[in-house]
């Protein structure tokens, strides 16, 4: 019963903050759209900041979780293919949660809510870009570095198709996984 409320909860804050935006969205309204007592939702998260942050550090979990679920290439082109689907498909599911996450990441409050599970990402992104670290390092980034820009990269395909979903590039989503890859060689 405690984990229904909670996923009520959390789902019921993405949904407002995406449609009252997140400034706007306060712990009472939360509560009456989650159908949970208002001073339950202090039981699970002391204040608002604590409710996003946790939020946002669920994303970056899911997204370990998501690249940890990939075999090792030895093929980095082939590798970075599979990465950019992988987590471009886990992105696309969920838009509410996905404009959220985008929105959390960008304030320093949340960020730093959700930093050991940020670094937890960061470092198995940077694992991945180990495959490719000869091709990587002709253009001085660290493994780290490329794996944060090639991450930007597909955040950007992934609202771009969200605000654009009749665009005739997502007809031929090669071309947009192309640009991704090389982007890191240029």
């Amino acid at each position: 019963m405690i984990n229904n409320k909670k996923e009520r909860l959390h789902r019921s804050a993405a949904y407002l903050a995406d449609q009252l935006g997140l400034h706007a969205t306060s712990m009472k309204a939360i509560a009456k759209d989650a159908n949970i007592a208002v001073g339950t939702i202090y039981q699970f998260y002391p204040s608002k900041d604590l409710l996003y942050g946790q939020l946002l550090a669920d994303y970056y979990k899911d997204l370990t979780t998501s690249l940890s679920a990939l075999t090792a290439e030895v093929d980095f082109n082939i590798l970075i293919a599979t990465i950019y689907t992988s987590l471009t498909e886990f992105m696309r599911k969920d838009k509410t949660r996905f404009k959220l996450f985008l929105q959390l990441r960008e304030l320093n409050n949340y960020v730093s809510l959700a930093a050991d599970a940020l670094y937890e990402f960061e470092s198995a992104l940077a694992q991945r870009m180990e495959v490719g670290k000869t091709q990587l390092l002709l253009k001085n980034f660290s493994n780290k570095g490329a794996g944060i820009l090639f991450f930007d990269l597909l955040c950007s395909h992934v609202k771009f198709h969200f605000e654009h979903p009749h665009d005739q590039a997502w007809n031929s989503p090669e071309l947009l996984l192309n640009a991704a890859v090389d982007a890191l060689f240029k």
